[in-house]
């Protein structure tokens, strides 16, 4: 047999290990590695990916034109500390947004307490993000009181995909992650000259909080104030005014009001 036919049969084995062991291998291994996570992962866990999918969507923005910030602890002028996930800083505006890690249908508006997400038949509720982003553009202006007329966007992220039935009429956008660059490209008028944006992104980078120990204190006072909430929601107390929880009915199902409704809002599904 000649050495040509050698090298032949050489180069076919050579491919055939490779096309079975090699990329056989790397085409299922990562999919599957991102269902299990999604599968088994906590809230927790779920918002952290979340964030840092949308930080890495954000560092492609050109940073001559814009300063992006992450998870950015800020002191609360009424108390404690309030964080905020991304923080875009430019002359065309300051972008505000709050990354959401939810799949499935997202149902809700700018004026209702909580949201509601449905996903493999299930519901389950959270804050509204809408109220939730005002609160950090609040306290975001009151601690950069000194710039004035500062041009705020408030922006909320969904993942791709999901399903939005979500009525916003107040310039919130709501969207999904894989439109944020559109957003930047569409929003291009500029709002505050180059100098201020500078100075603005400056001082906000000289007023976060950066300890780690104030990061697990945050976290920590957010857990006591779940674990409270929930415990004056079993004694059938409202854990925002202090009245009593009733049994209602929606078009959603069953949930618990506050009884002096319209004066207080809070509603909370039962099956939670």
């Amino acid at each position: 047999m000649s050495m040509d036919v050698f090298l032949l049969l050489g180069i076919l084995l050579l491919l055939f290990v490779v096309a079975v062991f090699g990329f056989g291998h790397k085409k299922h291994k990562r999919p599957l590695s991102k269902q299990w996570h999604w599968e088994t992962a906590n809230n927790v866990e779920k918002g952290i990916a979340g964030e840092k999918a949308v930080s890495e969507i954000l560092s492609r923005l050109p940073q001559y034109e814009y300063r992006v910030f992450n998870n950015v602890l800020l002191n609360n002028p009424l108390g404690g500390t309030t964080q905020i996930d991304h923080i875009v800083v430019s002359r065309f505006g300051v972008f505000v947004i709050e990354t959401k890690n939810f799949r499935g249908k997202v149902y809700g508006s700018e004026s209702a307490q909580c949201w509601e997400e449905y996903f493999r038949g299930k519901g389950y509720e959270f804050y509204n993000p809408v109220r939730q982003n005002n609160t950090h553009i609040a306290v975001l202006s009151e601690n950069l009181v000194s710039f004035e007329n500062v041009p705020f966007f408030s922006v909320v992220a969904f993942p791709p995909n999901t399903r939005l039935r979500v009525s916003v009429n107040n310039g919130t956008k709501i969207l999904c992650w894989d439109d944020l660059l559109n957003l930047f490209k569409e929003i291009k008028n500029e709002r505050m000259s180059q100098r201020k944006a500078e100075a603005f992104g400056f001082e906000l980078n000289r007023i976060q909080i950066k300890e780690v120990e104030s990061y697990q204190k945050h976290a920590e006072g957010v857990q006591a104030y779940k674990q409270k909430k929930a415990m004056a929601i079993q004694d059938g107390i409202c854990p925002r005014c202090g009245n009593k929880l009733v049994r209602r009915k929606g078009k959603f199902g069953e949930f618990l009001g506050c009884s002096t409704y319209p004066d207080c809002e809070f509603i909370w599904k039962i099956d939670n």
